[in-house]
């Protein structure tokens, strides 16, 4: 047999007929039961490639599959109690890949386990709207007094709240939290001030009303700075001004505010840009923008005149033009070249996933299960990760309930994994107390892997995947009482989210602020 390399293939042989293409780290989560990391090598030779533990100071803590490559911890790891040889929480371990040729490569690995803990001096209230801003985390946060805007820093690890916007007892209950990159990475939000609901801005210093009156709302919020989406340094966003109820496509520079269309569909907002419109294209769902198109696709090209929204496609999702017909465009993502998002042809059920390309002016249908009517494409955001564009979806030939599913072009969207098994719904928003509109899975990439909250039926927990093997929960909630999953968000290092230390059957007045890093 060939002489064994450090990760670079064998001696004895041809040096690059074997390598690794798996990292040399990776993290988890302390009482973790899943995977750890997927060993991944590459051969020059035909045939397949096995994989084993060869070494390490801490190699008696894990077992692999030879075949996956997939690393499980033998016993799931305590942060406050580390078993590894220097009880510092990273385990050192060496794997070897064998090819059928009997080359053989070797991959050091460092596996880090991350503390699951609540934040010191961030609890006993409800929580929500969890958002960055300048290095800190910002959210709405009832002390039992009253609910208003707050500020955790993780470099101190101290609480504030930032200011008493609807003084007294009153509650502002601010939401729609964003860091405009374009004003210095200022947190935007709107509040109740008592009398009226207002766009408000805090630069780390001072919080203060946006000074136009266009972006206040006496009336109602759901017209107010709603879905604000920042591109070309500007903020977009869905607005209509106090007595208005119309609402109307707006952008906002940092002093100055201009309305570029008139009635885009408020449930619909704007997005980010496209790599297929050079950076120059804003998308929105329209409703009513040239006479009898019900809510399809619009666009607005920046360079082009300021008051004209283009509809985007030749046909409509819905092929039936008048005031009732509409393709309800929702939760629209970038994906390769292309603008992708959920619609229906019928307006009232039967969504799924659509594809719109500017520079073709073509739209096309990639189905979840039959080509009946029933919703393929689950009411939730999606997210691309790896290079494949990740969904919630109902196969109602396969009966597999509300699961994960991934397209790739390589043909329709496949499901990944049945974590709820059978026809129960692996994904459902039950749990989720801030009731944000189709983030209940929350999709999050940290530490290069994609961790949303999911139901295997035993209730909702953690889970990870790392685009290769099963995915399995990262952390089970349930055992350590912690319910109601929401809202996660990556800072630096650390991946906070909300949960409930009430346990199974509580309310959402104990949601919490929790961090895993």
């Amino acid at each position: 047999m060939a002489a064994e390399t450090e990760e670079s293939g064998s001696l004895g042989g041809d040096p690059s007929a074997i390598n690794f293409i798996s990292g040399a780290t990776t993290k988890v989560f302390e009482q973790t039961s899943g995977t750890v990391y997927t060993a991944a090598a590459v051969s020059t030779n035909a045939g397949s490639i096995s994989y084993s533990i060869s070494g390490g100071l801490d190699q008696t803590k894990f077992s692999i599959d030879p075949s996956t490559g997939v690393l499980t911890f033998v016993a799931s790891p305590s942060h406050s109690a580390p078993a590894d040889s220097d009880a510092d929480n990273v385990y050192n371990l060496q794997i070897k890949a064998t090819d059928s040729a009997g080359e053989t490569a070797q991959r050091s690995l460092a596996v880090q386990v991350l503390e699951v803990s609540g934040v010191s001096g961030v609890a006993g209230g409800s929580m929500a709207n969890l958002a960055t801003a300048m290095g800190n985390l910002y959210y709405s946060y009832d002390d039992g007094t009253d609910r208003e805007l707050w500020e955790y820093n993780p470099n101190t690890g101290t609480a504030q709240k930032v200011d008493d916007i609807n003084g007294g007892a009153g509650s502002s209950n601010p939401d729609t939290l964003i860091s405009y990159q374009g004003d210095g990475g200022a947190l935007y939000f709107k509040a109740d001030n008592g009398t009226a609901k207002l766009v408000y801005k805090y630069d780390g210093n001072s919080v203060d009303p946006v000074s136009p009156s266009i972006l206040s709302d006496s009336i109602s919020d759901t017209f107010l700075f709603h879905n604000p989406t920042e591109f070309d340094g500007k903020l977009y966003f869905v607005n209509a001004d106090a007595g208005n109820s119309n609402s109307e496509l707006t952008e906002w520079d940092g002093s100055t505010v201009r309305v570029i269309a008139e009635r885009p569909d408020w449930t619909v907002a704007p997005v980010g840009p496209l790599g297929s419109a050079d950076g120059q294209t804003l998308y929105t769902g329209a409703t009513h923008y040239t006479a009898n198109k019900g809510v399809e696709l619009y666009y607005w090209d920046i360079n082009s005149s300021p008051n004209v929204l283009t509809h985007a496609a030749s046909v409509n999702v819905n092929s039936s033009d008048g005031a009732g017909s509409h393709g309800y465009v929702q939760f629209l993502i970038e994906y390769d070249d292309s603008l992708f998002y959920r619609a229906t042809k019928n307006g009232s059920s039967d969504y799924e996933l659509y594809e719109y390309n500017l520079s073709a002016d073509s739209l096309q249908k990639h189905e979840i299960g039959s080509t009946g009517n029933h919703n393929g494409l689950a009411y939730a955001s999606m997210i691309v990760f790896q290079d494949k564009l990740y969904m919630i979806g109902e196969d109602d030939v396969a009966s597999t309930g509300k699961e994960l599913f991934v397209f790739d072009r390589s043909g329709a969207p496949e499901l990944v994994t049945d974590i709820n098994s059978g026809s129960g719904n692996g994904f459902n928003n039950a749990n989720n107390p801030t009731g944000a509109v189709g983030k209940w899975w929350d999709p999050t990439i940290f530490n290069d892997k994609l961790y949303f909250i999911a139901n295997d039926g035993t209730g909702s927990d953690l889970w990870v995947y790392d685009g290769i093997s099963e995915p399995t929960k990262a952390y089970d909630f349930n055992t350590s009482s912690i319910q109601h999953l929401t809202s996660l968000t990556v800072l630096d290092d650390t991946l906070f989210f909300l949960g409930d230390s009430g346990g199974a059957g509580a309310t959402n007045n104990t949601i919490d602020l929790w961090s895993i890093g």
